[in-house]
């Protein structure tokens, strides 16, 4: 998963420095792929299932645990975010689906002029591009981030139980009864004070 997340990364990084290379040659016109409406219509639509889940909270907890390693989400609040950040990756693409059968919509209006075409199937296609870019660009890194803290923390973490567990099997190994590991330790202890 993680060479996955690190490959999508690099070719998002590739395709725009391509992208600034080319428009610093003029060869092509960064104002071609920016589309207010539609990035607007994306903003949205993830802000709609933010607040239709009621997980507003969740959101902005899990934002500062991604841009902040000092940060920690409880256990079931980083599941939750994983979740909701899921959640928002089908909501953009939901709207994308949403937004260009709108545009064929228009499309099928504005046959007449076969020069009003164009425009209209290129912001169509730009749905998807937004919508890529904001899967692979925001959602899947968060998805990766959380659930590899999720992973790590599991690791670390050992109960109470496993670790009195051990020590009893240490002590029965060596001999020795939890009740004189009690008596030395409230006999140094005494000592100390």
């Amino acid at each position: 998963m993680r060479v996955t997340v690190s490959i999508v990364i690099l070719l998002a990084w590739a395709m725009f420095m391509a992208m600034l290379l080319a428009s610093w040659t003029g060869f092509w016109v960064p104002a071609e792929f920016l589309d207010l409406p539609t990035m607007m219509w994306h903003i949205v639509a993830m802000t709609a299932v933010i607040i239709a889940t009621g997980e507003f909270k969740t959101f902005t907890a899990a934002v500062n645990a991604l841009f902040s390693k000092k940060y920690v989400l409880p256990a079931a609040t980083q599941d939750k975010a994983v979740r909701l950040f899921r959640l928002l990756g089908k909501a953009v693409l939901f709207a994308a689906i949403i937004d260009a059968l709108m545009n064929v919509s228009m499309i099928l209006l504005m046959l007449d002029d076969p020069g009003a075409l164009g425009p209209m199937l290129s912001i169509s296609m730009l749905t998807f591009i937004y919508a890529a870019f904001i899967n692979l660009a925001f959602v899947l890194p968060a998805v990766h981030i959380l659930q590899h803290r999720r992973n790590a923390e599991e690791k670390i973490v050992i109960s109470e139980k496993q670790i009195i567990d051990k020590l009893l099997e240490l002590c029965y190994r060596q001999g020795i009864t939890p009740e004189e590991i009690l008596d030395a330790s409230e006999i140094s202890f005494r000592r100390e004070e």
